[in-house]
């Protein structure tokens, strides 16, 4: 249940559980196991690329290193995993400092371990759904944003009602503005995650 964890842990019910920074880990390992198989390596972002952004990036930065491309996404591939956990390790705070000014009735502590549950739930579903879309053949990066969505609001209005307990109407306000405020930072993130980590290549 959304919230569950976070309102057991804030109650002092924590023995039965794992702690929240545990369970992120666990999440994030779990994530990068399987990532090179469910659509998260270089090819494949090349392949959701179709503006063609990326793919100009990646090529010039292939020519200036000098390297034989399946070389050169063997090491981004490598290196991605260290960028991509800082850069979730962003969402974190981000999401946290997100919730302290949408809900002041509670300390910073506590909108940490919110935050650390919801972005252990986005690696579970990042690994659902991309593996999903690997076998239907890759759905197109709207559609995948469309699906994420549609379990990511659900999620956010059930935990935080339960959790911040405030009307279902304020809620849903919150939500919409905790997905807006993130969803902008977290495209920033991941494009300067992409930039960072062909800069490491």
């Amino acid at each position: 249940m959304p919230g569950l964890l976070t309102q057991e842990f804030l109650d002092g019910r924590r023995r039965r559980y794992l702690s929240p920074l545990k369970l992120y880990f666990i999440a994030a390992a779990l994530f990068f196991v399987t990532a090179p198989f469910i659509g998260f390596s270089l090819f494949d972002l090349l392949r959701s690329d179709e503006a063609g952004a990326i793919e100009e990036l990646v090529s010039a930065r292939v020519a200036e290193r000098g390297m034989d491309m399946t070389l050169f996404a063997e090491r981004y591939d490598a290196r991605s995993q260290t960028v991509m956990t800082l850069s979730y390790g962003v969402s974190i705070f981000v999401t946290a400092f997100v919730l302290k000014a949408l809900f002041r009735t509670h300390s910073l502590g506590a909108h940490l371990v919110f935050s650390l549950h919801y972005v252990s739930f986005l690696y579970l579903v990042a690994i659902v759904l991309s593996a999903g879309q690997k076998l239907l053949g890759g759905p197109s990066p709207l559609l995948s944003m469309v699906f994420t969505y549609a379990v990511v609001v659900p999620y956010l209005f059930v935990g935080l009602l339960r959790v911040y307990r405030q009307t279902p109407r304020r809620t849903i306000v919150k939500v919409l503005v905790l997905c807006a405020i993130t969803f902008v930072v977290d495209l920033t993130v991941s494009f300067g995650a992409i930039l960072l980590t062909l800069w490491l290549v």
